[in-house]
């Protein structure tokens, strides 16, 4: 095995080399005819329906990502693989005459599926142990990972003996918000609903009515089903170049996957000439354990010393349109390895000013390619105020910005490839 060069820079030829090669491709890819706008992916993605892994609107999404590769040139395909998952997942509280959306945190316990829950309401901190519907009246920290601190709130549930936690996760939005987790790990042994943040006084006032029974339903069956990954592949001489981006989420995702489809499907139409070998990869599983990028690297993604550059699109970027209506600065993170942060700061810098040098514990699928061993890697993603919500439809986009990155990650991209290949010995 040889180690990959170390990227500090580029010599004046590489750089014209590299300027010029940008320049055909982006050429390229505005003279196909299976290039759309940024803006008509997302909201063509938005419009095919609620993206959970093993759900209907996964399985759209993925026929219509196969025949866009297929449109620009690339042998694509749909690997399947099974998932355990929580069809027609919502939920409700009645208290009283009011109704309140809640949403089952996965994984609840099977029991609790489809019957009512009907007990008083009363506040965890509450003293008493008698059986009761208890919420967290604060919105708790947010997270896009349900944590161990979050099992300790379950855990003082269970020790009061409740029936059922209703929580609320910290977002700007004040919406209803749900919570990656694994789907290997084990059931919840509570049901737990998430909430609204702007609904939690009503329960605080519900528990303050005397004799007041609230009602809680979670709706949903556990299904075996498939979950997909989109493989789109091009032939070509020397290391790959790999593009990936995640496909599914727990509502629409409009502005937290949208953005990154529609780069992936500009760097696809980008890079469909381009003489090195190019990897397309979708994942699928994404918010139930981030099982399709570790079906990916098992069967499809070419060993680290294979690759010429690995270039992540994850959650939401460009997702800062809505920032000042809810007063608030979304942040837009840049992971990058040692190997590859100085071209990947000149390049990206200005549109996702968060940098942060991965390894195999950072967040989301990053970790996950980084703790395989790549370090000609790079990554955008980032938050904003309706991410993980049933209210993000895409309208947070900043398209504008999102073709500035779809620019400077085509210029990225097209720098790495004309890099030379190491020389392996004989």
């Amino acid at each position: 095995m040889t180690t990959a060069p170390k990227i500090t820079g580029f010599s004046r030829r590489a750089l014209l080399a590299a300027r010029v090669a940008a320049m055909a491709l982006a050429q390229t890819a505005n003279a196909s005819p299976a290039v759309s706008s940024l803006a008509s992916d997302v909201e063509r993605y938005v419009d095919l329906g609620v993206h959970r892994a093993g759900g209907r609107g996964e399985a759209r999404t993925v026929r219509w990502l196969k025949k866009r590769l297929q449109a620009l040139g690339y042998a694509a395909r749909l690997d399947a693989f099974p998932v355990r998952t929580l069809a027609s997942a919502d939920g409700r509280l009645k208290l009283g005459a009011e109704i309140l959306r809640v949403f089952p945190q996965w994984l609840p316990p099977e029991s609790a599926l489809g019957g009512t829950i009907s007990a008083p309401i009363r506040a965890l901190e509450a003293p008493g142990d008698e059986p009761a519907i208890r919420f967290i009246a604060e919105p708790i920290a947010n997270t896009p990972y349900w944590t161990d601190a979050q099992n300790a709130w379950v855990q003082e549930a269970v020790a009061k003996r409740a029936l059922a936690l209703v929580v609320a996760i910290a977002n700007p939005s004040g919406g209803l918000y749900a919570c990656n987790r694994d789907v290997r790990a084990p059931a919840l042994t509570l049901p737990v609903a998430q909430i609204a943040g702007n609904d939690l006084p009503r329960l605080s006032a519900a528990a303050n009515s005397s004799g007041l029974i609230a009602k809680l339903r979670l709706e949903g069956k556990m299904a075996d089903r498939q979950s997909f990954n989109v493989i789109g592949e091009k032939p070509g001489r020397g290391r790959t170049l790999v593009l990936s981006t995640p496909l599914t989420g727990w509502f629409h995702c409009g502005g937290e996957r949208g953005p990154g489809i529609a780069l992936w499907l500009r760097m696809a139409a980008v890079l469909a000439k381009q003489e090195r070998p190019v990897l397309l990869l979708g994942t699928g599983a994404h918010e139930i354990g981030q099982l399709g990028m570790a079906e990916a690297l098992k069967a499809v993604a070419p060993k680290p010393e294979d690759t010429a550059f690995w270039i992540h699109f994850g959650a939401s970027t460009a997702a800062t349109r809505l920032d000042a209506a809810y007063g608030v600065t979304s942040p837009q993170y840049l992971v990058a390895t040692d190997d590859t942060a100085a071209a990947v700061r000149e390049a990206l810098l200005a549109h996702a000013p968060v940098f942060v040098i991965g390894n195999a514990k950072t967040a989301g699928e990053a970790g996950q390619v980084l703790g395989a061993g790549h370090r000609n890697f790079a990554a955008l993603s980032g938050h904003f105020p309706a991410f993980h919500t049933p209210d993000d439809k895409g309208e947070a986009v900043d398209y504008a910005a999102l073709e500035r990155v779809a620019a400077a990650a085509a210029s990225l991209i097209a720098r790495m490839a004309a890099l030379p290949d190491p020389v392996r010995p004989a």
